[in-house]
């Protein structure tokens, strides 16, 4: 009468759906548990990689560079980073610092 049992089932409803919204944020991971996540993910597949790349291998050729630049970009870390990492590994290989893997 006079409006109140609409009053009473629209609370009901809203604590309903306030009591639902809770348990759906508890089952998202949050920001850094995702990216966490993400960079866990690409440590387990640069370093595989690089593992399985350079078993076996003995010498340090352009071959070898190409291949790790490819792992890296494919591991996502990133274009400055590799080309950063990559300029540095054939400075050192053409200096004779790094002669085999």
């Amino acid at each position: 009468m006079f409006g109140l049992k609409k009053k009473t089932e629209k609370s009901q409803e809203t604590e309903k759906s306030q009591e639902n919204t809770p348990q759906e944020d508890s089952k998202k991971p949050g920001l850094f548990a995702r990216l966490k996540q993400g960079l866990n993910r690409t440590r387990e597949n640069l370093t595989a990689g690089l593992a399985n790349l350079l078993l076996g291998k003995k010498a340090i050729d352009d071959d070898l560079l190409e291949e790790i630049e490819t792992l890296l970009l494919t591991a996502d870390v990133g274009v400055e980073a590799t080309s950063a990492l990559m300029t540095d590994l054939t400075k050192r290989v053409e200096r004779k610092q790094l002669t085999d893997s």
